[in-house]
Formats: structure tokens, C-alpha cells, sequence
């Protein structure tokens, strides 16, 4: 049986790669050999029920490159060999290029997202987990944190993977990296499916107007402190309807919403495509919400949110356009002798 695997990366001029690539079978005596083609170095190695073969890779200028990998035993009925590979760097490139920036300000304007190529995961079902190292090589000015979102398949739109400080230019997605979002941590890569990345730098600090409401029927125009008054019980639980004036960037295809959760870092909460109008409804099981916050919002817990205007390239247009920090709670309104409870919204200054 033959096993196919490949993978894409970015790379930086000088950058200089290891290439670890291990075959799997059932000592059957019939020896398993691994072939590749698309590099200098064509690896070949025989012995029966194991093989295993080390590439080290040198990338003269940056750009895409594809190695594609055969694992065989001469059997076809074969259902046991697996084949694995890891990328790792093993040197930091030259200094022309600075693979890991500092804080230092870059003269280039902020950086709009990178996508920095594809990649195939393959688990080594014998030695652990499979893992991706996604690097990009982008200007820090304004970035005050990476935000890194992964394609999966034929997926037109993105899911928040992870964030990585600003002075660092890669990422590994595994299940010990804590900087990995718990819906993808959990797995970490998975077999037979193929990845895309976008890496966007994101710059937290408030700006200009967003607009906030909290249902379709009476939009609030709401200044810098942003967030609609009156978010409802819905059937499962609560639901809030973050809106913006779609006049604030014109040309904007997509809209980006992060939120942050009692001053977390920001994670992304969801996008709604331009002409699906100018609202995200947080909710239960809603498909344009990510997984990982499909549960809706929760009682006393302070959150801000940050919206995005993306172009159809989805390149960051402008923004973000933030919200002050709110908290959503259960009063217990009383007249006369009777009681209830409503769900109501606390401003961290007087709502405007």
C-alpha cells in the first residue's frame, strides 16, 4: 500500500529546515522504502517494519515549496503502514531577514493578514501526535498581537486558531501550546486534512465609532462606549446583537468581531459577510459564531468587543472599532408588591 503525504510552507530567504520523515509497517518481511520528489535530495531508505529518513532543507529566497512522500512495502492489500514527517527549524534565518522582530517600530504601515501557505498533517499513530509549525514574516508597527486563523478543506471562511505576541514570527499548533484555542488544542492537527493559514497583526487600541444594537428593529447609534442596551433571553439561553454602521468602511466585504473576556486577550468571535447586513447575533448554535463560544453570552462576566472591516481579499480595512467594557446580570425590578427579574447591562461608565 502506498501512502501519499505533502506539505506547503512559507519560508525566509536562508531559512534552514529538518525534515523528519518515519514509515510505519508490520514486519512482514517485505521491506518498506520511503520515495520522495520535489526537493534536491531524493531519500530512500529500506529495512522491513521501519524506516526512517532525515532531509535537512536550505530555502535560497522565500516562496512556496511542495515535497511530496511515498511509503510502500510492495503490498498492496497492506493496511498498516502510516507514514509521519515534522518540520522544525533548526537555524534562524539570516539577518537580512529578521525571523523573530522585537518590539522595535517598523517603518511599513500595519501589516494586513498574510495567508503563509498550506499544509498536510499526517499522524504518527506510534509516536505521538502530529504538529505544524506556521511561521510569517510581517512589519510589527501598531501590532500589539498576532491573531492566527486556519482554512480547513475547502472552507471559505476562517476560525480563530491561536495568538502569538508581537514579537515573535511563529506559532506551533499541537496540545501543550497554550496559546492554541481550546477548540483546536484539544485534537491539534488532524489526518487527512489539508490547512490553510491567515496571520493578522491586531491592534487593540479604541478608535472612531461603531454602532451596537440589540435586535433588528431599533438600531442604537452609540459613540466610542459601544454596546446596545436590552439583550434578550432566547430558547437555550441569552442572545446579543452586536451591530455597526456599514458607512464606517464602504468597501468592506467581511466583518470580523473579537471579543475579549474579563480583560483576556481578544479571541474571535465570529464574521458575517457584508451583504448579510451589519449584524452578528451571539447565540447559541448560531454557524457564524465560532465553536468555541456557540454557547452565547454568560451572566456577570465583562466583555469588550472589537469589529474588523475586511476587504474581499480579506485584507483589514480600517479599525478596530471597540466597545467599553460591559457585564451582563439579572436585576430584580419591584413595584408595589410585585417582582420580577429582567435581564439588563451594566456600562462600565454611564451607557450613553
Amino acid at each position: 500500500m502506498n501512502i501519499e503525504s505533502s506539505q506547503k510552507i512559507g519560508a525566509f530567504s536562508g531559512a534552514e529546515f529538518v525534515l523528519n520523515i518515519k514509515a510505519l509497517d508490520d514486519w512482514d518481511g517485505r521491506d518498506v522504502k520511503i520515495l520522495s520528489q520535489g526537493c534536491d535530495v531524493t531519500p530512500m531508505k529500506i529495512s522491513d517494519g521501519e524506516a526512517e529518513e532525515q532531509v535537512n532543507l536550505n530555502f535560497s529566497s522565500a516562496g512556496e515549496y511542495t515535497y511530496v512522500f511515498w511509503a510502500t512495502d510492495g503490498e498492496k492489500e497492506s493496511e498498516k503502514i502510516s507514514l509521519s514527517f515534522s518540520i522544525s527549524l533548526s537555524s534562524t534565518p539570516t539577518p537580512t531577514v529578521t525571523p523573530a522582530p522585537t518590539s522595535k517600530p517598523s517603518p511599513t504601515a500595519t501589516p494586513p493578514p498574510l495567508k503563509t501557505g498550506e499544509a498536510m498533517a499526517v499522524i504518527d499513530n506510534s509516536q505521538g501526535d502530529a504538529e505544524i509549525n506556521i511561521l510569517w514574516d510581517m512589519p510589527t508597527t501598531d501590532v500589539k498581537v498576532w491573531h492566527i486563523y486556519v482554512f480547513q478543506d475547502a472552507d471559505t471562511q476562517p476560525q480563530y486558531l491561536g495568538w502569538m505576541s508581537p514579537d515573535v514570527n511563529y506559532i506551533w499548533w499541537n496540545k501543550s501550546n497554550v496559546q492554541i484555542d481550546p477548540l483546536f488544542k484539544k485534537e491539534g492537527p488532524k489526518s487527512g486534512i489539508t490547512y490553510r493559514f491567515e496571520v493578522r497583526g491586531v491592534n487593540t487600541n479604541k478608535s472612531k465609532i461603531v454602532v451596537c444594537k440589540s435586535n433588528t428593529s431599533s438600531p442604537i447609534m452609540l459613540i466610542n462606549k459601544v454596546i446596545a442596551k436590552g439583550i434578550k433571553a432566547a430558547k437555550g439561553g441569552f442572545q446579543v446583537n452586536i451591530g455597526w454602521d456599514q458607512t464606517i468602511a464602504p468597501a468592506a466585504e467581511f466583518w470580523d468581531v473579537w471579543l475579549s473576556v474579563d480583560d483576556e486577550a481578544y479571541k474571535y468571535l465570529g464574521q458575517i459577510i457584508n451583504n448579510m447586513g451589519n449584524v452578528l447575533e451571539w447565540k447559541q448554535n448560531n454557524p457564524y459564531i465560532t465553536e468555541n463560544f456557540r454557547t452565547g453570552p454568560q451572566l456577570d462576566l465583562d466583555y469588550k468587543f472589537l469589529v474588523y472591516p475586511l476587504s474581499s481579499q480579506r485584507k483589514i480595512i480600517s479599525g478596530p472599532f471597540p466597545t467599553d467594557r460591559v457585564r451582563f446580570v439579572i436585576n430584580t425590578i419591584t413595584v408595589g408588591t410585585a417582582s420580577w427579574k429582567e435581564l439588563d447591562i451594566q456600562y462600565e461608565s454611564p451607557a450613553p
